[in-house]
């Protein structure tokens, strides 16, 4: 019989693989352990949640200094150039749009949501595996009651 896995909430990070497995595995036969072991694991979810909407949040901030930073850069340019401020202003937000530095950091941004939008399909799961618990428990005191065994039946 395979044993649910007891979980250390500090763990570090597994493999993707590791922890989408880990989610959504569950042992039949060893429920209450699984009951025992799902607030572990939504506080270790939901950790890494807050983490990851720290990292987004700081990418983010990076990216709107670093655009006010080429802006500035881009207009004083211009207007040492002869340019009027007003569209010497325009043309600098349109060269923000294209700048390299900043799609670096727009790059760094998505992946930042992407990471988030992972660690919340993880903690989604784990709700889902509480369910899916809650239901297996039913399931198995209903087949006491009845004498038959959820081990037992044909498949």
């Amino acid at each position: 019989m395979a044993k649910p896995t007891k979980l250390d909430p500090q763990a570090e990070e597994g493999s993707r693989e590791e922890d989408i497995s880990l989610s959504t595995r569950i042992v039949a036969e060893a429920v209450q352990e699984e009951f025992v072991s799902l607030p572990a694991l939504a506080y270790r979810w939901r950790m890494r949640q807050v983490r990851a909407q720290h990292v987004l949040r700081l990418a983010q901030a990076r990216l709107e200094e670093a655009e006010v930073r080429v802006r500035c850069r881009i207009r004083d340019e211009l207007v040492g150039k002869g340019m009027a401020a007003t569209p010497a202003e325009a043309q600098a937000r349109d060269g923000v749009k294209t700048d390299g530095e900043l799609a670096k950091i727009r790059a760094t941004v998505l992946e930042a949501h992407r990471d988030l939008d992972e660690v919340a399909a993880l903690v989604d799961t784990t709700r889902d595996k509480k369910d899916m618990l809650i239901s297996l428990g039913a399931t198995l005191r209903s087949e006491m009651e009845s004498g038959i065994s959820i081990n037992t039946r044909k498949r």
